[in-house]
């Protein structure tokens, strides 16, 4: 399993297994479709208090769905995270420790950030990094897009 699972429809606590737990790699038949996605997604009810990981996840998932498809041409280009501007010369200084007096500079605001911009806060899921990046891929696997890395899962190249 490459990434975080949703892109092949596996459910968040069955890719920890296999991430973090040891577990086998789920089979290929054991993940959902892209129409079952989009189905599983449609049905969670945004007004219900997650009981579980997976729930948690898929009502995030059915979050960022409904509102990327509010504006499909323009919000499912949003980065994942917030973009900041490497080359301001106030980005160096605040990565050195120096204070430059205001907030790092941003290129593009990430879609968590957005959307609370927009009325949609997820502060009070508790979601973790793992959590987040599911939930957006899920919405992306659901809506045909491609898979965005999870921000939570860093890939170590050993060949350097």
């Amino acid at each position: 399993m490459s990434g975080d699972g949703a892109h092949q429809g596996v459910m968040p606590e069955r890719a920890l297994g296999t991430i973090l737990g040891g577990e086998e790699a789920p089979a290929d038949d054991e993940g959902m479709t892209r129409q079952e996605m989009r189905d599983a997604i449609a049905a969670v009810d945004v007004d219900a208090t997650p009981q579980s990981y997976d729930e948690a996840c898929m009502l995030t998932a059915r979050l960022i769905f409904d509102f990327i498809v509010d504006d499909l041409a323009t919000r499912r280009l949003i980065p994942v995270e917030t973009v900041y501007d490497t080359e301001h010369p106030d980005y160096q200084r605040a990565l050195h420790g120096e204070d430059i007096g205001g907030p790092v500079p941003v290129k593009e605001r990430g879609l968590y950030d957005v959307m609370k911009d927009e009325g949609v806060d997820l502060a009070t899921l508790g979601l973790t990094g793992f959590m987040w990046g599911w939930a957006v891929n899920a919405a992306r696997y659901a809506l045909n897009e491609l898979p965005v890395p999870n921000p939570a899962i860093l890939e170590i190249d050993s060949d350097v």
